[in-house]
């Protein structure tokens, strides 16, 4: 924050699941299991709402199992936020009143009449498209809301600070930068960016695709006469929060293995890590992968040692209901991710 030149506009943006949270504390839960990084966090928030022209938001990933999102996602971590961790709240806006939410998509301007157009690229400004906001209707909420969608596909749910699109966190900060403010306060647009996420690839993710988004939206206000020439583009620091430290020293969080959200998933035919880029971006070498990789295949063979143990301790008839063999490991478990992979826009669709 010292660092920051006077006339600067910064935006905070924080992932919520084990960035701002550690994990599912129950309320009466000691501030550290309940909040990662305790008192330091509350501290280093308090910094920030001390610069005169800061905001602060929240850029959720919560979506159900097939990647897509609703406003019931929204309602989720405000209810987590009021029980478990309510010393959050000061430093966020976040309206109780539901009418305040929204669900808003990027659609060609005019909208087309037929098919999804492709998003923008995050490269430049090279697209001849003109691209706007659009509010998606409430009587579209629901199930359905999905078909009636005219952009790609990837809404943004908001509510105040709270944005909800998946992992497509470089879209909801989009968002988060170029709506109209909802108060005099935030007016001027950000010219700082920073972003903090417990998994890499999310914040790598951002680091490469967000100043592209931005450069394009600039340049499309000129095209749209909103201003003369284009700005500046906001300065992006996305930055890495990782929890292996927290996992195997300190042991505050236990340790993930599993999902997409795994650090070290690997291709289960190739063996590859799949967020190698990422972890490579952050400053770790490929020894550096491998050895943390071994840590969390360790953690997951010794869980499926003692759900064997559990099995083996059973008479048969109750063996029977239960998994009769330990589960594969989880760094070559591909197949049983492919498709979560998929739903989040993480691998190709096969």
């Amino acid at each position: 924050c010292a660092s920051l030149p006077a006339d600067a506009v910064a935006l905070f943006a924080f992932d919520f699941d084990k960035t701002l949270t550690n994990g599912f504390a129950p309320p009466g839960a000691r501030l550290e299991e309940r909040i990662r990084g305790g008192a330091h966090t509350l501290a280093g928030l308090k910094a920030t709402a001390g610069l005169p022209n800061a905001r602060r938001c929240i850029v959720t990933a919560r979506a159900d199992e097939t990647g897509r999102v609703s406003q019931g996602k929204l309602r989720q971590v405000l209810s987590q936020l009021s029980r478990a961790q309510p010393e959050l709240l000061e430093y966020f806006e976040l309206p109780s009143d539901e009418s305040c939410h929204q669900i808003v998509e990027l659609v060609p301007e005019p909208p087309p009449s037929e098919g999804p157009p492709p998003m923008p690229s995050a490269a430049g400004a090279s697209s001849a498209r003109l691209w706007r906001w659009r509010d998606v209707p409430r009587s579209s909420w629901g199930p359905g809301m999905y078909a009636t969608l005219l952009g790609d596909g990837q809404p943004v749910l908001l509510g105040g600070a709270l944005f909800a699109a998946g992992y497509s966190k470089s879209l909801a900060l989009l968002r988060a930068c170029t709506a109209e403010p909802a108060s005099p306060c935030a007016r001027r647009a950000p010219t700082h960016v920073f972003f903090v996420d417990d998994a890499p690839h999310n914040a790598y993710e951002v680091h490469c695709e967000l100043p592209g988004r931005l450069q394009e939206w600039l340049a499309h206000e000129v095209a749209r006469g909103v201003r003369d020439q284009p700005g500046p583009v906001p300065v992006v620091r996305s930055l890495w929060w990782d929890t292996y430290e927290e996992e195997f020293d300190s042991k505050t969080i236990v340790p993930n293995t599993s999902g997409t959200d795994f650090a070290y998933l690997r291709d289960g035919e190739r063996r590859d890590f799949l967020y190698a880029q990422a972890l490579s971006h952050f400053g770790l070498g490929p020894m550096d992968i491998a050895e943390r990789a071994q840590h969390y295949e360790r953690v997951q063979k010794e869980r499926d040692e003692r759900q064997a143990a559990k099995v083996a301790a059973l008479d048969i008839s109750d063996a029977a209901e239960l998994p009769a063999a330990p589960q594969q490991s989880v760094l070559d478990r591909r197949a049983q991710v492919q498709e979560l992979l998929v739903a989040h826009g993480r691998a190709p669709r096969s």
